[in-house]
């Protein structure tokens, strides 16, 4: 994997944890 690959693979990373983040978030805060 090249350095470029990496750096690409943990933007979505990151991309994909907020948005289950965010997600979890939304779950909480509603009732039931």
């Amino acid at each position: 994997m090249t350095d470029v690959e990496q750096r690409a693979q943990r933007l979505l990373d990151g991309i994909q944890r907020r948005k289950q983040a965010e997600l979890a978030d939304k779950i909480f805060r509603e009732p039931g």
